[in-house]
């Protein structure tokens, strides 16, 4: 058996999937309700990747209309963004 010096940090998941009614949702998988819906996925997608950055970062799933997964990564809110570097 091995055994880790540490730990994986395991980072929060959120997922963004299309609903019936044409808008997008926010899922938290350890949540039962969506965490929000939005009209478009690139909104929900913002929001997601807001709500992780808050967390402490975290990735995002979008689930497309073609069963396509898509992974973003959020960084934590104190983090540089890009364009600060």
């Amino acid at each position: 058996m091995t055994h880790l010096a540490h730990p994986p940090i395991l980072m929060p998941l959120l997922h963004v999937r299309p609903t019936r009614g044409g808008g997008w949702i926010v899922i938290d998988p350890e949540l039962e309700e969506p965490i929000s819906e939005h009209p478009d996925a690139a909104s929900a997608l913002r929001a997601a990747k807001h709500h992780n950055a808050r967390r402490g970062g975290g990735d995002v799933l979008v689930h497309d209309l073609y069963d396509q997964i898509h992974q973003y990564r959020a960084r934590p809110a104190s983090a540089p963004s890009e364009e600060e570097r």
